[in-house]
């Protein structure tokens, strides 16, 4: 199958900032991994790339500025698949210029690509097409790609920000939020595996969804880690970025990102117990949640991106001006946190995964990052820090067992 001949893509709002933000130690990498329950056929896996390739044509693109925008280009031609294990620097060096690529390692495939193509949602998208296309290559089971049908090409491509902008409501202003302290070069990945039913079941306890309880936890540790660290001076509170996918909550279907971050903070005079955080949670989320303050978002964000005076500046002085709010003091939070949920495969597929994973690439001001998904029973927790140190994942792990939740350090 040939690719489709599709024209250039203007960048949304959301991967506009990631494509002006990105830069030396902020690469916005997303990694998506799928262990198989036998060793990869990689010639399969190419012909498999291929296919789906030709299907979502603007996945594998470059990033292009044409007249003083941003464009997604589909890319020339695909990398070919490499090889990495899932312990490898979360990057696209070898792609090609491409900014997505497929490697594997053993049973693992391993998709990594630029959060400014996609977000975790549109990744999982892409990766259950690829592996429909390689079981039915491998297993010559047809129904895999019956299976998993291919979004079309007009949806595939929406902007999911302005259709559903309705409104203009902003996020609320915050203080400056505790920051890790950042060891250049020195990435690293650890790996938790949870039982599902057993992390539900204590969120439930505290009538808190799932994300909201790993939340609770993740803000717990990192504020042990702070008292440890400063003794109880540093009174900074402790704030989690955790991306919600607005496909559900407002009715669209695209393969372009289409999340809005959502910021709950542990301050240091607050109880720092998993139980009363769940509560605390969900009292200042229960607002910022609701689909018309959501759609509001969406209309300030399109507006700032597509407003004359944005549109005026040149990209690199808007590359600049966007680096200079990142590196604000006041700017980002401690710990981006994201949780694809219980992840479905099509039956014909999902009987040959063993299970899935999810990484995201750290940033200077926030050295750790937190990805969670589910498959089965079996839930991995992904950290990826840059940091010299595992004193984070000592207190998560003390965490953990105080809350008895089992759990299996895989790396």
């Amino acid at each position: 199958m040939g690719r489709l001949e599709v024209a250039p893509l203007e960048l949304d709002c959301a991967s506009t900032l990631f494509a002006l933000g990105r830069a030396p130690g902020r690469a916005y990498v997303i990694r998506l991994a799928a262990t198989l329950r036998e060793p990869v056929d990689r010639g399969a896996l190419q012909a498999a790339l291929e296919a789906t390739a030709a299907e979502y044509p603007y996945f594998f693109v470059r990033i292009e500025e044409l007249n003083g925008r941003l464009f997604a280009v589909p890319a020339a031609g695909l990398p070919p698949v490499g090889e990495k294990d899932l312990g490898s620097r979360l990057s696209l060096d070898g792609a090609c210029g491409c900014e997505a690529q497929v490697s594997c390692s053993g049973a693992t495939v391993l998709l990594d690509y630029f959060h400014g193509v996609s977000d975790g949602a549109g990744g999982l998208a892409f990766l259950t097409r690829l592996l429909a296309h390689y079981v039915a290559l491998t297993c010559e089971d047809a129904n895999a790609l019956e299976e998993a049908p291919v979004m079309p090409l007009r949806e595939q491509a929406t902007d999911g920000y302005r259709s559903c902008a309705r409104g203009a409501r902003g996020t609320g202003r915050h203080g400056a939020a505790y920051r890790l302290k950042r060891v250049p070069a020195s990435e690293g990945v650890a790996v938790y595996r949870l039982s599902a039913s057993e992390v539900r079941e204590r969120a439930r306890r505290y009538g808190a969804s799932v994300t909201w309880f790993l939340a609770a936890l993740l803000a717990c540790a990192i504020r042990d880690l702070q008292w440890e660290v400063s003794a109880g001076r540093d009174r900074r509170p402790v704030r989690l970025a955790v991306p919600v996918d607005l496909r559900q909550r407002l009715s669209c279907r695209t393969m372009r990102n289409f999340t809005l971050s959502v910021y709950p903070e542990l301050r240091a005079s607050e109880p720092r117990d998993v139980g009363s955080v769940c509560v605390r949670f969900g009292r200042q989320l229960e607002g910022g949640l609701r689909p018309e303050r959501l759609a509001g978002r969406c209309a300030v964000a399109s507006w700032a991106a597509g407003s004359a005076l944005v549109g005026m500046l040149s990209p690199d002085l808007r590359r600049g001006l966007v680096k200079t709010a990142l590196d604000h003091p006041l700017a980002g939070s401690t710990m981006t946190f994201s949780n694809l949920g219980a992840v479905s495969l099509p039956e014909a597929v999902g009987r040959h995964v063993a299970a899935l994973q999810v990484a995201f690439s750290s940033k200077p001001e926030a050295p750790y990052s937190c990805g969670v998904v589910s498959f089965g029973d079996e839930m991995r927790l992904t950290l990826v820090r840059e940091m010299g140190s595992k004193r984070l994942e000592r207190h998560i792990e003390r965490v953990l067992s105080s809350q008895a939740v089992g759990y299996v350090a895989l790396g």
